[in-house]
C-alpha cells in the first residue's frame, strides 16, 4: 500500500500500487461505525459495473455515488472495499493491453495484491475470507432491488 488517508473516522482512502498493471489504484474502504472487537471483521469487496467510477471523475465508486451503501453498511461489522477504476474491464485479467484502457489485470490485483494490503486496515485480522458483489451500474443493487 502506498498510502492510507482516513477521510472520516469510518472511511479510508487507499492508494495501492499494482505491479501487475503497473499503476496506483484508488480503493475506498468503509469501516463499521461500531466495530465489535470480540468478533472477527469480514471484508466484502463491492465491484462497480462497467462505469467503475467514470461518472464521478474517478473520485468515488458508483456504490457510494448512487446508493445508500455508506449508511446501510455502517452498523455491520464488515470492511467494505470499493475499488475505483477498471472502467470496461469487468475486473478480469486481459490477455493483451488495450490502446485506450492500458493493461487490465484486475483479477490479479483484487485476489493477490489487494488481499494482502487489507490486513493493514484498522481492526482487520489477517484472514483472507470474504465475498464479492458486482452490480450493473451500482444504482439499485445495494438494496437488493
Amino acid at each position: 500500500m502506498r498510502s492510507m488517508v482516513m477521510v472520516t473516522p469510518h472511511r479510508a482512502e487507499l492508494t495501492v500500487y499494482s505491479p501487475a498493471m503497473p499503476r496506483a489504484v484508488r480503493v475506498d474502504v468503509l469501516l463499521p461505525t461500531k466495530p465489535r472487537p470480540s468478533a472477527q471483521r469480514r471484508t466484502l469487496y463491492m465491484l462497480d459495473g462497467i462505469d467503475a467510477g467514470v461518472y464521478s471523475g474517478y473520485t468515488q465508486s458508483g456504490w457510494t455515488q448512487y446508493t445508500d451503501i455508506v449508511d446501510f453498511m455502517a452498523d455491520k461489522n464488515v470492511n467494505v472495499v470499493l475499488p475505483i477504476g477498471g472502467t470496461g474491464s469487468y475486473y478480469t485479467d486481459w490477455q493483451r493491453d488495450d490502446p485506450a484502457l492500458g493493461r487490465n489485470r484486475w483479477e490479479t490485483f483484487l485476489v493477490e495484491e489487494l488481499a494482502v494490503d487489507r490486513r493493514d486496515l484498522p481492526g482487520q485480522r489477517a484472514q483472507r475470507r470474504g465475498g464479492t458483489v458486482d452490480g450493473g451500474d451500482g444504482r439499485d443493487d445495494a438494496r437488493g432491488a
